[in-house]
This record gives structure tokens, C-alpha cells and sequence, in this order.
């Protein structure tokens, strides 16, 4: 998607204005990639000119504290999580979170990096950290990358059903193609309410 940061900021305003008992967690990092690549020291002038410049009218829309927001803290904020350095008072992707990410590994392993990380969140509720669980792989052929999810989901599934009756909190599972498996989408959504 060919975006500028800007329009990203103005859906997001946009969509807490309509919707301002929802949190949007944003992660922020310097992809390095595509035809307008930029380094390092530009990238942190042109965050710090979104995050200086009131006439932008964003500032007001970002959580800018250290620690994470407790829910009603954070309704109808930007909750940002930069992936790079900067010296803005932000959350810290790398500090403030515990990530599976494993990608581009063989099935079998990105399967147990889930499931390990569901676990570290089960037994750890009480951590300030956020755990961000990766459905997403690499191994899918490519147009069908969808292939690796349904590979993948039944495995999710697996782990999330028999819990479901049991208080929990899990944190973030970030999943490529959920319209696969609607199932596994509503066992971590009704998480909220048990």
C-alpha cells in the first residue's frame, strides 16, 4: 500500500473520531525499502516533524507516555510503538513487548514458536510487557500465500478451544488471511469476556 504517513494519521483520526472507546497499536519502524528508501537520521526528522508540528493536529492523538495505557487510558489514541531511535517518549517495540515473529521457518517450527508464545502469555499475567503472537509465515507459494495460514490456523485453534472458558490474557495475535478461520478470531474475542 502507497501511503503517506500523513493519510495513514488522517484513517486513523478519522476513525477514532467515530470510534472513541477503540485503541489503535501502531508499530513505527523505518522499512528501508521500495523506491523512496531513506535512512535513519531522515526518517527521525520527518517523525519528529509530525510529532512538533501542531499545526498537524496529531500530537493530541498519540499516547506518548512510557508506560502501556490501561484501556480507558487509551480509547481514542494512537498507542505508538517505534522500532527505531528517536527521543521522543514513546513505547519501544523491542523493550515493551515480547514477540514471536518467525516467519520464514518450516511449518512444525512456526507452529511451537506459537504455541510457546501463547504459553509464555498464560503463564506470565502479570508481566508490563505485551505479548505480539505471529500467525504469519513466508512459506506460502506466492500468488497463495493464504496456503501457509491454513496450514498454520488449524494449530491455533487447536490450543485456543479447549480454553476457552478459562481467564486469560494472550495480548496481541496478529494473523494474515482470519477470514479463513472466523472460529479462531471470535475464541480471542470472547477472551475479553470470560
Amino acid at each position: 500500500m502507497n501511503k503517506r504517513f500523513q493519510d495513514v494519521l488522517n484513517d486513523c483520526d478519522y476513525f477514532l473520531r467515530n470510534n472513541p472507546k477503540e485503541v489503535i497499536i501502531m508499530r513505527l519502524r523505518n522499512e528501508k525499502s521500495g523506491g523512496q528508501e531513506i535512512g535513519a537520521e531522515e526518517f527521525r526528522r520527518r517523525f519528529n516533524w509530525y510529532m512538533d508540528d501542531p499545526s498537524m493536529h496529531f500530537c493530541p492523538l498519540f499516547w506518548t507516555n512510557p508506560d502501556w495505557p490501561t484501556l480507558g487510558q487509551g480509547r481514542g489514541k494512537v498507542v505508538l510503538l517505534t522500532d527505531f531511535s528517536h527521543d521522543w517518549t514513546t513505547l519501544k517495540w523491542d523493550k515493551h513487548c515480547k514477540i514471536q515473529d518467525d516467519y520464514n521457518v518450516p511449518d512444525d517450527e512456526k507452529k511451537k514458536a506459537i504455541i510457546a508464545c501463547f504459553d509464555a502469555a498464560w503463564f506470565d499475567q502479570t508481566t508490563s510487557q505485551m505479548f505480539i503472537n505471529f500467525t504469519s509465515t513466508a512459506k506460502g507459494p506466492i500468488p497463495e500465500p493464504s496456503i501457509g495460514a491454513q496450514k498454520i490456523f488449524p494449530s491455533v485453534y487447536a490450543y485456543l478451544e479447549p480454553r476457552k472458558a478459562q481467564r486469560a490474557r494472550f495480548g496481541v495475535v496478529a494473523m494474515d488471511f482470519p477470514n479463513y478461520r472466523p472460529d479462531i478470531m471470535n475464541l480471542l474475542i470472547d477472551k475479553n469476556f470470560v
